[in-house]
């Protein structure tokens, strides 16, 4: 596992070489304000982190999230992107959609590490107020394998819609 993620680095790294590299932060403003679900009502600290490698209309990408409900999870993303500069001389306002892909790890009560596939899609709209500086506001539907094992009683689709409120850096 190791190697292959080694490997995804070097060819994100690789593909970035004539491109933009942008890193993004994130939250989940409805884990922030109202907690996962009924089994854990109380706000949670949700975060995201992407190391973004753009190069004309694509981008491949690393994602790491955590959350105090006790999971970690890294991943990989390619996506399409759509460029407007906008009566600017700097790419503006940008558009990406794509399919994502990771391993969460979740920490059960007897601090057991169990690990669960994930994968779904996502889009993104990213609004740059400087030429360094953006927001981005971030959807993504992805499996959540997890779930059903963590809270047995409750109802579990086999996608799960998710959103971020993003602060991005644009090296």
């Amino acid at each position: 596992m190791k190697k292959f993620l080694l490997f995804i680095v070097a060819l994100a790294m690789s593909y970035s070489l004539c491109g933009q590299i942008i890193i993004s932060a994130g939250l989940d403003p409805k884990m922030a304000m109202e907690g996962s679900s009924v089994y854990s009502p109380t706000s949670s600290l949700d975060v995201t982190l992407k190391l973004i490698f753009q190069k004309k209309n694509y981008e491949l990408g690393l994602i790491a999230e955590y959350c105090d409900i006790k999971y970690v999870g890294y991943g990989v993303f390619a996506n399409y992107l759509i460029p407007f500069k906008l009566n600017s001389d700097y790419v503006k306002l940008e558009l990406a959609t794509g399919l994502e892909g990771g391993k969460l790890y979740r920490y059960n009560l007897e601090e057991n590490k169990d690990s669960y596939w994930t994968y779904g899609i996502n889009g993104e709209i990213r609004y740059f107020l400087t030429k360094s500086f953006g927001i981005a506001l971030t959807a993504n539907m992805k499996t959540r394998e997890d779930l059903p094992a963590q809270y047995p009683t409750e109802e579990h689709d086999k996608f799960r819609f998710n959103g971020t409120v993003s602060f991005l850096v644009r090296l």
